[in-house]
């Protein structure tokens, strides 16, 4: 489905209808990161002090924004926390309906007061599931970029990242923050992953699905709605293992009805 998926808009609207349903069988989500990203703590060169030079929005305990912004940086800020929140509803939705799920974000800043979503409360919540795995690594860029990972029942996932890599890679020493010679911003060229780990992310995905579909973890189709196959239902309902938010309980049926009161 292509369109607007801002979290008011239609498109996604009738997204949260089909994986609400269980007709969604993976998600491969990959938010703007550029509101969270470390770049914004890199002073600018001598160059550019007298220009606009992007400053921090967040901090690891102000993770949703900082105070004294102007109207476009909350904009920003908003809209990136936004997409952050639908991403992890969508995990939730895996959870309970069943289904793979891979979640893609640079890795966790050197620096403690840097913000991350690999910091925030609700992602740590969900990496209790034991159906979920989290791994650090660099792969396919032009410069050393950190990047985290987040599955859901792919026990098979790094092997079958790992095949599209290239086993003659050599180590980049291009920094990938600040400003080339020719003064645009080095993280413009990150924005968009290198071609042989969108073709592992895709082979990763699809080589679950087939195994999955072979192993008949699936619903049969809804007579109703022809062509829908999904992943089986199979771990958590309303009465499913408790996690502890400070003095309230959670299920990830409640987080998804927690998570909508923000979106």
């Amino acid at each position: 489905m292509l369109g607007n998926l801002e979290s008011r808009s239609e498109s996604w609207a009738r997204l949260q209808d089909l994986y609400l349903q269980g007709y969604v069988s993976a998600t491969l989500p990959g938010h703007p990161c550029e509101a969270f990203s470390s770049a914004r703590w890199t002073q600018p060169p001598p160059e550019f002090q007298h220009q606009r030079w992007p400053r921090p929005l967040r901090t690891a305990l102000k993770l949703f924004g900082l105070d004294h912004r102007t109207l476009r940086e909350l904009r920003q800020t908003s809209t990136g926390s936004a997409f952050f929140l639908q991403t992890i509803w969508t995990l939730a939705c895996h959870i309970v309906f069943g289904g793979i799920y891979i979640e893609e974000h640079p890795g966790i800043p050197r620096h403690d007061h840097h913000p991350s979503i690999w910091k925030s409360s609700i992602v740590q919540i969900f990496r209790w599931h034991p159906d979920l795995m989290s791994s650090q690594w660099r792969f396919g860029a032009t410069s050393i970029k950190p990047t985290g990972l987040m599955t859901l029942r792919m026990p098979r996932f790094l092997g079958d990242l790992y095949a599209h890599a290239d086993p003659q890679a050599e180590r980049p020493t291009a920094p990938a923050i600040g400003v080339d010679a020719d003064g645009r911003f080095r993280t413009v060229v990150h924005k968009e992953y290198p071609r042989r780990l969108s073709s592992g992310l895709a082979h990763a995905l699809a080589s679950q699905l087939w195994r999955d579909l072979r192993a008949r973890h699936v619903r049969e189709p809804d007579p109703k709605r022809p062509g829908c196959l999904t992943i089986k239902v199979e771990a958590f309902g309303v009465n499913s293992r408790i996690m502890q938010v400070g003095s309230k309980d959670l299920t990830p049926l409640c987080a998804i009805k927690f998570i909508n009161r923000f979106l």
